[in-house]
């Protein structure tokens, strides 16, 4: 076996370790204590008990995804940013819309905003993201 080959299997070897390591993202996303309070997707959406406050940065112009434990409950979402501007929305169990977005902007704090969630089976999820020029936004999410 030429260098070229014992190469091409170390290599090959390497990265079966490396993966064997990587355990795949749990679906619901679990408990949140101590964890980014946003996932990237709705499968990776960490689960925040009801009632309760999410506090985090989103992602700029692109949607994160929060889930709420409300046991079916409907719920309240009070809204504050403390710099630029952020979306929120919701999101029934199964992904389809249940509340329209609110934008929120700490230019123009004319509040309270406010999110009404229905009544619904299963874990409701929240989107946040943060919009226009992006600066490091940090929402606030209080779960009434």
């Amino acid at each position: 076996m030429g260098m070229k080959h014992l190469f091409v299997a170390a290599a090959l070897l390497g990265l079966a370790g490396c993966l064997k390591g990587m355990s795949p993202a749990t679906p619901g996303g679990g408990d949140s204590a101590g964890k980014d309070p946003f996932g990237t997707n709705m499968a990776d959406a960490p689960v925040h008990a009801f009632p309760g406050t999410i506090v985090g940065k989103p992602a700029c112009n692109e949607r994160s995804y929060a889930r709420v434990d409300a046991k079916g409950a409907a719920f309240k979402v009070q809204i504050s940013v403390d710099k630029g501007c952020i979306m929120v929305g919701g999101l029934r169990d199964d992904g389809g819309q249940s509340a329209f977005g609110v934008e929120v902007c700490a230019d123009k704090p004319d509040g309270p905003h406010v999110l009404e969630m229905p009544a619904e089976a299963g874990r409701p999820m929240l989107t946040v993201n943060e919009t226009g020029v992006c600066g490091g936004s940090t929402a606030t999410l209080e779960l009434l």
